[in-house]
């Protein structure tokens, strides 16, 4: 049976989110439906008439039980409940949820996709995601019926994050047992498989005296965000929550054979605008992190500079790229960093035509005998 997909997005990202809308359903290839969750459904509807096919269907976030005034509502009292922050009207604390409420929502828009919509097992799209190879998510059927599905992994360490899933979920943050590899799952994107979901919720729910799992979400959250209390200062730059890495923390804990990892190269960032272009006096090469090999394309040539940065990575190799609108860069989170190397050079690339295919061997056997500089310049040949 397919996969459905979720995705949420507004009225204002249309220009990305059209681009990333038609790569997922070309390269997508195991996706059936696409669910689009937005506070715009209207004007989206409006604005696509039906381009996208019968394939995508937006929803109304209404349909769902929670709204922004109740991300405020819960998060707030919760500190103030607990007595130790300074709660005043005007602090800092208060001041980041105010600020962050639409960041706090669509997370629990994400993973109430499958119960508020009927869904069986899901994946969750960020609506800046490009894809450019064909993409299956299926690995095998368990014995009893359950499926596994394909995951790519991140090196993203985040302390509050971990600190937080462990409240929500109930279980300690997963070790990992190979020795200095540290797995994350925010990736931007997840398969979602109902029967775990459900697993999380209820035992969320037990651990926190059959409080909704909204509110334990929204309450551990907001205590994390107040870790310094009586301190007034904000723990986690105001992002103390992420849906992707509680949601995999507890699946590779508790469910381990539902999780196959599958490397993909991919990069975050940066925004539609930017271009690579590489310092040559300076000798900067590497695409990662540095500032200097990226050029800025205002209006009206935006737009134009995107589709040129789009086509610049298709042809470097990228199963896909997040362009998103905070990034003024771009960073390579893979878990090993020989990856950019192995999948970007075309000796050592482990695709065929346009389909990825599976396969057991670590990183080092992959990467056996490549040479530095680690970077993917060699991929822009041809490119002019």
């Amino acid at each position: 049976k397919p996969l459905s997909a979720v995705v949420l997005t507004t009225g204002k990202d249309v220009k990305v989110f059209q681009k990333s809308m038609r790569s997922a359903l070309e390269h997508l290839v195991d996706v059936d439906n696409f669910y689009v969750v937005t506070p715009d459904k209207g004007e989206l509807e409006k604005h696509f008439g039906g381009s996208f096919g019968d394939r995508v269907k937006f929803v109304d976030e209404k349909v769902f039980p929670f709204r922004v005034a109740n991300v405020s509502e819960v998060m707030i009292q919760s500190v103030k409940e607990r007595g130790v922050y300074p709660i005043d009207g005007n602090s800092a604390l208060e001041r980041t949820v105010y600020l962050k409420l639409g960041w706090f929502l669509q997370q629990l828009l994400k993973l109430y996709a499958g119960t508020v919509l009927g869904l069986d097992d899901y994946l969750l799209l960020d609506s800046d995601l490009i894809w450019f190879r064909n993409i299956r998510f299926l690995n095998r059927t368990l014995a009893d019926g359950t499926k596994s599905y394909n995951y790519a992994s991140s090196g993203q360490w985040n302390p509050n994050y971990r600190a937080t899933l462990q409240k929500i979920g109930g279980v300690p943050a997963y070790d990992w047992p190979e020795k200095q590899v540290f797995r994350s799952g925010i990736v931007h994107h997840m398969v979602i498989v109902k029967s775990v979901m459900k697993a999380l919720m209820e035992q969320s729910e037990n651990v926190h005296g059959g409080l909704p799992f909204w509110k334990v979400m929204l309450n551990e959250s907001a205590q994390e965000l107040g870790c310094r209390a009586p301190r007034p200062q904000v723990c986690g730059a105001g992002s103390t929550l992420s849906e992707y890495e509680l949601y995999f923390n507890f699946a590779i804990s508790k469910f381990p054979d539902t999780v196959n990892f599958r490397p993909l190269l991919w990069a975050n960032g940066p925004l539609p605008g930017y271009v690579f272009h590489p310092d040559l006096k300076k000798k900067l090469l590497h695409a990662d992190r540095h500032k200097d090999v990226w050029l800025f394309y205002r209006n009206p040539w935006q737009m134009e500079a995107f589709e040129r940065q789009i086509e610049g990575d298709k042809l470097s190799g990228y199963h896909y790229i997040g362009y998103h609108s905070y990034a003024k860069r771009r960073y390579y989170e893979l878990v090993e960093r020989k990856w950019i190397v192995c999948l970007a050079v075309p000796k050592l690339c482990v695709l065929t035509g346009n389909d990825l295919v599976p396969f057991t061997a670590d990183y080092q056997e992959l990467c056996k005998g490549v040479p530095d500089p680690v970077n993917t310049t060699c991929s822009w040949n041809g490119f002019d």
